[in-house]
Protein backbone atom coordinates (compact mmCIF):
# COMPACT_ATOMS: atom_id res chain seq x y z
CA UNK A 1 0.00 0.00 0.00
CA UNK A 2 1.40 3.44 -0.86
CA UNK A 3 1.34 4.83 2.66
CA UNK A 4 3.93 6.40 4.93
CA UNK A 5 4.35 7.97 8.36
CA UNK A 6 6.02 11.30 8.94
CA UNK A 7 6.54 13.49 11.99
CA UNK A 8 6.78 17.29 12.18
CA UNK A 9 10.57 17.09 11.84
CA UNK A 10 10.12 14.90 8.74
CA UNK A 11 11.41 11.63 10.19
CA UNK A 12 10.05 9.11 7.67
CA UNK A 13 8.66 6.00 9.29
CA UNK A 14 8.79 7.60 12.74
CA UNK A 15 10.03 4.33 14.23
CA UNK A 16 6.83 2.29 13.66
CA UNK A 17 5.13 0.17 11.01
CA UNK A 18 1.97 1.25 9.18
CA UNK A 19 0.06 -1.71 10.64
CA UNK A 20 1.05 -0.67 14.17
CA UNK A 21 0.06 2.95 13.43
CA UNK A 22 -3.36 1.88 12.11
CA UNK A 23 -3.98 -0.26 15.20
CA UNK A 24 -3.05 2.60 17.52
CA UNK A 25 -5.22 5.11 15.63
CA UNK A 26 -8.16 2.66 15.72
CA UNK A 27 -7.85 2.71 19.54
CA UNK A 28 -7.97 6.52 19.52
CA UNK A 29 -4.30 6.87 20.49
CA UNK A 30 -2.11 9.72 19.29
CA UNK A 31 0.96 8.75 17.29
CA UNK A 32 4.35 10.09 18.33
CA UNK A 33 7.74 9.69 16.69
CA UNK A 34 10.01 7.07 18.22
CA UNK A 35 13.02 9.19 17.26
CA UNK A 36 12.13 12.73 18.38
CA UNK A 37 8.76 12.50 20.19
CA UNK A 38 6.93 14.83 17.75
CA UNK A 39 3.36 14.07 16.62
CA UNK A 40 3.19 11.67 13.67
CA UNK A 41 0.84 11.81 10.70
CA UNK A 42 -0.19 8.84 8.54
CA UNK A 43 -0.39 9.57 4.80
CA UNK A 44 -1.67 7.55 1.84
CA UNK A 45 -0.77 8.31 -1.77
CA UNK A 46 -3.20 7.53 -4.56
CA UNK A 47 -2.46 7.53 -8.29
CA UNK A 48 -5.37 8.65 -10.41
CA UNK A 49 -5.39 9.05 -14.15
CA UNK A 50 -7.23 12.39 -13.97
CA UNK A 51 -5.04 13.97 -11.26
CA UNK A 52 -2.96 16.98 -12.32
CA UNK A 53 0.58 16.40 -11.03
CA UNK A 54 1.97 13.04 -12.12
CA UNK A 55 -1.28 11.40 -11.04
CA UNK A 56 -0.38 11.53 -7.31
CA UNK A 57 -2.85 12.69 -4.69
CA UNK A 58 -1.85 12.57 -1.01
CA UNK A 59 -4.38 11.98 1.75
CA UNK A 60 -3.88 12.21 5.50
CA UNK A 61 -5.47 9.46 7.58
CA UNK A 62 -7.73 11.13 10.14
CA UNK A 63 -9.68 8.21 11.60
CA UNK A 64 -9.35 4.41 11.55
CA UNK A 65 -11.82 1.56 12.16
CA UNK A 66 -10.55 -1.99 12.76
CA UNK A 67 -12.90 -4.95 12.34
CA UNK A 68 -11.19 -7.23 14.85
CA UNK A 69 -9.88 -5.14 17.78
CA UNK A 70 -7.94 -8.06 19.26
CA UNK A 71 -6.80 -9.82 16.07
CA UNK A 72 -3.78 -12.07 16.35
CA UNK A 73 -0.78 -11.41 14.14
CA UNK A 74 -1.44 -14.60 12.19
CA UNK A 75 -4.90 -13.47 11.11
CA UNK A 76 -6.47 -11.36 8.36
CA UNK A 77 -6.88 -7.83 9.77
CA UNK A 78 -9.25 -5.48 7.80
CA UNK A 79 -9.53 -1.72 8.39
CA UNK A 80 -11.26 1.38 7.03
CA UNK A 81 -9.25 4.59 6.79
CA UNK A 82 -11.06 7.94 6.84
CA UNK A 83 -8.75 10.16 4.79
CA UNK A 84 -8.65 13.83 3.84
CA UNK A 85 -6.95 15.33 0.79
CA UNK A 86 -3.84 17.19 1.97
CA UNK A 87 -4.00 19.89 -0.71
CA UNK A 88 -7.62 21.06 -0.36
CA UNK A 89 -8.76 19.58 3.03
CA UNK A 90 -12.31 19.19 1.68
CA UNK A 91 -12.03 15.97 -0.31
CA UNK A 92 -12.73 13.07 2.06
CA UNK A 93 -12.36 9.44 0.99
CA UNK A 94 -12.78 6.15 2.86
CA UNK A 95 -10.17 3.55 1.96
CA UNK A 96 -10.67 -0.15 2.78
CA UNK A 97 -7.36 -1.89 3.50
CA UNK A 98 -6.12 -5.01 5.23
CA UNK A 99 -3.02 -6.64 6.64
CA UNK A 100 -2.37 -10.36 6.56
CA UNK A 101 0.56 -12.71 7.14
CA UNK A 102 2.33 -14.00 4.05
CA UNK A 103 4.03 -17.34 3.50
CA UNK A 104 6.97 -16.26 5.65
CA UNK A 105 4.60 -14.97 8.38
CA UNK A 106 5.68 -11.41 7.60
CA UNK A 107 2.71 -9.02 7.85
CA UNK A 108 1.91 -7.37 4.52
CA UNK A 109 -0.63 -4.69 3.72
CA UNK A 110 -3.10 -4.67 0.89
CA UNK A 111 -5.15 -1.97 -0.69
CA UNK A 112 -7.40 -4.27 -2.66
CA UNK A 113 -10.75 -4.20 -0.81
CA UNK A 114 -10.95 -6.96 1.80
CA UNK A 115 -13.31 -9.82 1.02
CA UNK A 116 -15.90 -9.39 3.80
CA UNK A 117 -19.49 -10.33 4.51
CA UNK A 118 -22.16 -7.60 4.41
CA UNK A 119 -22.39 -7.83 8.21
CA UNK A 120 -18.64 -7.24 8.58
CA UNK A 121 -18.74 -4.22 6.23
CA UNK A 122 -21.65 -2.82 8.26
CA UNK A 123 -19.73 -3.35 11.51
CA UNK A 124 -16.64 -1.59 10.09
CA UNK A 125 -18.63 1.43 8.92
CA UNK A 126 -20.45 1.64 12.26
CA UNK A 127 -17.08 1.67 14.05
CA UNK A 128 -15.85 4.42 11.74
CA UNK A 129 -18.96 6.49 12.45
CA UNK A 130 -20.47 9.24 10.36
CA UNK A 131 -18.89 12.25 12.05
CA UNK A 132 -15.78 13.84 10.63
CA UNK A 133 -12.73 13.70 12.89
CA UNK A 134 -11.54 16.98 14.36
Amino acid sequence: MPGYLSCDTRNRGAGMLLHEAAIRLSRGEQLSCGRCGCPVRYYVRQKWANARKRGDVTFEVKKVARLYPHARKDRFDPFLLWTQNVSDRTDVKILPIFWAPGKTRKISGGQFPPFLSPQDWKKLFQKLGNRAPT
